[in-house]
C-alpha cells in the first residue's frame, strides 16, 4: 500500500510540474506570422508574364507562357490568342502571310513594338503594311516628368471606362482610317485594333502593365482578362528572339549533348594517366674533354671504322712526302715504298700497308697510326731530335 500511494505522489507531482512548465509557456510566448520577401523568383525573372499567366489560369483559361521565335513565325491554329511581348524584326513574307492567315482564321494577335528603328533601319514590314509605326519621345519632350501616364479608355461591352498606365514616352502612328478601334493619346495613339476576317490584330504602344510588377496596378488584370475572353487558348510569348544554336541542339537532340559531355569527361580524365614511366629533368654532370673525344672516336669507329679518317690522314703524309722530295713523283708505288721506308726506318712493306692499305681491325688501325706519325717525324728529322732533347 505504501509502494503505491508513492508511485500515486510521484505521479501527481510530475503532472504537476509539466502543467506549470506549459502554463509558463503559454503566458510568455505568443505565435504570430511573419512576411518575409524573399524577391522575384528565378521563374518571375525569366518570365516577365509569370502573373498574367497565373491570374489567366484562376480564371479558367488555358494559357501558357512560351519563348522562341517559332510560335511567332508558325502559330498553332489550336490558339486562340498570342500575346507578344516584342515583335522584334520583319518576318519572312511566307511567315508574315501565315501569320495573317492565322488571324483571319479567328486568331487574336496581341503585338507591340520593340523600339522605334533609326532613320536608316527599316521598320517591321508587318506594323508598316497596316500603316502603324512607334514613335519614341525623350523624356524632356514631355511636360511632365512621369513617364507612365493613366489612359482613360473604352472597352467595347464593357460599361465603365477602363484606366490603364501607358509609357507616354511611347506612342503609335497610324496612316489609314480604317482602325476598328483606336486609344489615343497626348499626340497619337497607344492602341490600334484592326478587324481581319474573323480574328483581330491589336496594336500596343507598349504592354508594361501586364508585366509582373504592374499588372496589379489599375485596371490591367481586367484588360487582359477582356482581351483574352471567350477566344479559347492563350498564349504569352515572352520573348520572340531566335535561340542561340546551344539551345537548338539541346531541344533537338539532348541526349546526344549529354552522350558528347560524358565522353568529353571520360577522355579528360583518361589523359590524367601517363601511359610510361616519368621522365627526368634534373641536370646531368659535364662531362671532361678526354671522355667527349672518347666517345667521339667511338661513334665514328662505329659508323665507318675510321676508314675516311685514316685515307684523309695517309694522304696528307704522302702529298707531305711528294712536296719535299719531288722526285718520288718519277717512282712507282713499289720504289716510293722503299725509298721511303729507307729515310723513314721502315720497311718497303710497312710504308706500303701504311700508306695504300685500309686496315679493317683495330690493332692494325691503331699500328697504322703509329706508323703515320714516324712517316711525319721522318719529314722533319732534326725538329723532332730537338723536341726529345
Amino acid at each position: 500500500m505504501k509502494s503505491r500511494r508513492l508511485i500515486l505522489f510521484v505521479l501527481l507531482l510530475l503532472l504537476a510540474v509539466v502543467a506549470g512548465m506549459a502554463a509558463w509557456f503559454l503566458e510568455n510566448f505568443e505565435r504570430r506570422s511573419t512576411e518575409v520577401r524573399l524577391g522575384m523568383s528565378a521563374e518571375a525573372r525569366r518570365n516577365p508574364f509569370l502573373a498574367a499567366e497565373l491570374f489567366l489560369r484562376r480564371q479558367g483559361r488555358d494559357v501558357k507562357s512560351l519563348s522562341g521565335r517559332e510560335y511567332l513565325t508558325k502559330p498553332d491554329a489550336d490558339v486562340g490568342v498570342l500575346l507578344v511581348k516584342d515583335l522584334g524584326l520583319s518576318l519572312a513574307p511566307e511567315r508574315e502571310t501565315a501569320l495573317l492567315e492565322w488571324i483571319e482564321a479567328g486568331g487574336h494577335l496581341i503585338v507591340s513594338p520593340g523600339k522605334a528603328p533609326d532613320e536608316d533601319e527599316p521598320g517591321n514590314h508587318l506594323l508598316e503594311s497596316f500603316g502603324v509605326s512607334l514613335v519614341e519621345y525623350g523624356e524632356s519632350d514631355k511636360e511632365d516628368s512621369q513617364t507612365d501616364s493613366p489612359v482613360s479608355m473604352e472597352y467595347s461591352g464593357y460599361d465603365e471606362p477602363l484606366q490603364v498606365e501607358f509609357d507616354i514616352r511611347r506612342e503609335l502612328m497610324v496612316e489609314r482610317d480604317d482602325a476598328d478601334w483606336l486609344v489615343p493619346g497626348l499626340n497619337s495613339y497607344h492602341l490600334v485594333g484592326f478587324q481581319l476576317g474573323r480574328g483581330y490584330l491589336t496594336i500596343l504602344s507598349d504592354n508594361r502593365f501586364f508585366t509582373n510588377t504592374r499588372i496589379v496596378e489599375r485596371d490591367h488584370a481586367l484588360l487582359l482578362a477582356l482581351l483574352t475572353e471567350d477566344q479559347g487558348t492563350v498564349r504569352l510569348l515572352y520573348s520572340a528572339d531566335m535561340p542561340s544554336l546551344l539551345t537548338l541542339i539541346w531541344r533537338s537532340a539532348p541526349y546526344t549533348v549529354l552522350s558528347a559531355l560524358l565522353l568529353l569527361l571520360l577522355a579528360l580524365w583518361r589523359m590524367t594517366y601517363r601511359s610510361g614511366p616519368i621522365l627526368t629533368t634534373g641536370e646531368y654532370p659535364r662531362r671532361n674533354l678526354l671522355e667527349h673525344l672518347q666517345a667521339a672516336g667511338e661513334y665514328l669507329w662505329k659508323l665507318d671504322r675510321a676508314v675516311a679518317l685514316r685515307e684523309r690522314s695517309a694522304g696528307i703524309v704522302e702529298k707531305r712526302w711528294l712536296q719535299r722530295h719531288p722526285q718520288l713523283a718519277r717512282l712507282d708505288q713499289q720504289q716510293r715504298c722503299q725509298w721511303i721506308g729507307k729515310r723513314a726506318g721502315l720497311s718497303a712493306q710497312t710504308v706500303y700497308e701504311t700508306l695504300y692499305v685500309v686496315p679493317v681491325e683495330e690493332q692494325k688501325m691503331i699500328q697504322a697510326s703509329v706508323n703515320l706519325q714516324k712517316l711525319l717525324a721522318a719529314l722533319h728529322p732534326d725538329s723532332h731530335r730537338s723536341k726529345k732533347m
